[in-house]
């Protein structure tokens, strides 16, 4: 039999099959994203590649052997994040190309299961979506489900499938446990290290050009502050005392003492809020980064302590999610639960943070570490898990494909018609 892949990515789908022990005689992948498609030729040297789905027609395969075919097509003109232009956008139209492969694969082997996948909408696009998959394709079981079950991003996605799907069982994973402790940075790369880079650097230079990468070292002084400005002369007036972090600008550290604030290296500093506490999502919003410019949401910072903020392609303008760095563990107030003392942020010695890494975001997706950051740049790696599914997820709805209880509950029908109202 075959499994036919539409818009493979990295094959998340291919992997989640093996998860499930379900296997396929031949792997049929279409997919036009280059880096993409790097990361699965190197993984499954064995799929077989169609390319572009609007030339499906010309593909020469045997459709009476597709036993599944799955499709996540673009979410763009879906998206509460986008423009919500539904099929009127041309990346929208792809999916009514996607009915028409699934439905030529049934009419060729009515066995044959299907999934479609698409992200959380506004229900008008829902509705609609749903409509004319039964349209298409006959019974279709709509099923939503929160990534956060299974990993430590909440990724919420609907599944459009021709046999039943239950909620998978939650882990319990938190952003915590996919966090590397030794991978904190204030860069994920440096600046390029050129050829004249051993002639030495400067702060113009690193400021001004983007070039040679400098590590900034400072300290923690406590200096006496009126009106802002230092008043060390009055060091014995009560009360004057703040906590600054002071900055050497000639690219030397201090001399190392036994005490800690004496010699820091720089991180990306942030302005940590007033009151924290857990949303309903499991995202615990601890901080605001201070040295982004751009839209309240991409400034936001986490806790470990809960989930992680769903991925997307990630591509530029500080839209990686950012995970907050502390030196001490969360104290848990006495006040009641999922509340948090706010000095356990306020301090600049405490409160810092950085992106997750390439390799955290495939925790997050519930890939093998270096499924793609070890074969194409960061920043594709970022987009390729960003456009993924998240393979656990995808691994528990093939179980319930080919679970061996094949019954499948047949629903009352609906009357779309009548219930949806969408003039798309």
């Amino acid at each position: 039999m075959i499994y036919l892949s539409l818009f493979n990515g990295i094959s998340a789908g291919r992997l989640a099959l093996s998860r499930a022990g379900i296997k396929f005689d031949k792997y049929y992948i279409a997919e036009i994203d280059k880096f993409a498609n790097k990361v699965s030729e190197f993984h499954y040297p064995d799929n077989i590649q169609l390319g572009d789905v609007n030339n499906w027609r010309e593909w020469g395969i045997d459709w009476s052997s597709v036993g599944l075919v799955t499709a996540g097509f673009p979410c763009q003109s879906w998206s509460l994040a986008g423009k919500q232009l539904g099929d009127k956008d041309e990346r929208g139209k792809l999916f009514w190309t996607t009915l028409d492969i699934m439905s030529h694969v049934l009419e060729n082997n009515p066995d044959a299961k299907f999934m479609l996948e698409n992200v959380k909408m506004k229900k008008e696009f829902e509705e609609y979506i749903t409509l004319h998959t039964e349209r298409a394709l006959g019974y279709v079981n709509k099923t939503l489900i929160n990534s956060s079950l299974l990993s430590a991003q909440n990724r919420q996605r609907y599944y459009w499938t021709n046999f039943e799907i239950s909620q998978p069982e939650d882990k319990g994973i938190l952003l915590k446990d996919i966090i590397d402790d030794d991978s904190i940075t204030n860069k994920e790369k440096s600046y390029c290290i050129d050829a004249n880079y051993s002639k030495g650097t400067n702060l113009s230079q690193y400021f001004n050009k983007s070039r040679r990468q400098v590590v900034f070292c400072g300290a923690i002084r406590g200096r006496y502050i009126i009106n802002g400005v230092r008043q060390d002369h009055k060091i014995k007036t009560a009360g004057l005392t703040t906590q600054r972090l002071e900055l050497r600008n000639d690219e030397k550290t201090n001399t190392l003492t036994t005490v800690q604030k004496d010699n820091v290296v720089v991180y990306r500093a942030c302005e940590p809020r007033e009151h924290v506490k857990q949303s309903k999502d499991g995202l615990i919003h601890v901080a605001n980064a201070t040295d982004i410019k751009g839209n309240e949401q991409i400034k936001r910072i986490y806790s470990d302590a809960g989930k992680a903020p769903t991925l997307s392609t990630c591509q530029g303008g500080h839209r990686e999610p950012k995970v907050a760095i502390r030196n001490k563990s969360k104290t848990v107030r006495s006040s009641g639960r999922n509340s948090y003392d706010r000095h356990e942020w306020d301090s600049i010695s405490n409160c810092h943070y950085r992106k997750l890494t390439p390799t955290e975001c495939a925790r997050l997706q519930t890939f093998p570490d270096g499924w793609c950051e070890n074969i194409v740049s960061n920043s594709q790696s970022y987009k390729c898990y960003g456009n993924a599914w998240t393979v656990d997820v995808i691994a528990h709805i093939f179980k319930c494909a080919y679970r061996e209880n094949k019954y499948e509950a047949i629903r009352p029908v609906v009357n779309y018609e009548q219930s949806c109202n969408a003039n798309i």
